[in-house]
């Protein structure tokens, strides 16, 4: 199994890279940032 975690502020180019990644070697994207978001939205309260 393969973990990758890219690291950097926001515009660093992470999401551009992560696509490379992903279309190069088949991986699986998981996005915390796209989660939060999704989370935000929906309006749901923090789980502990």
């Amino acid at each position: 199994m393969l973990n990758l975690v890219l690291f950097g502020p926001p515009g660093a180019g992470k999401g551009t890279q992560a696509e490379f990644l992903i279309k190069s070697f088949g991986l699986d994207h998981l996005s915390t940032g796209d989660l939060l978001r999704s989370e935000i939205r929906r309006q749901n309260p923090t789980r502990p």
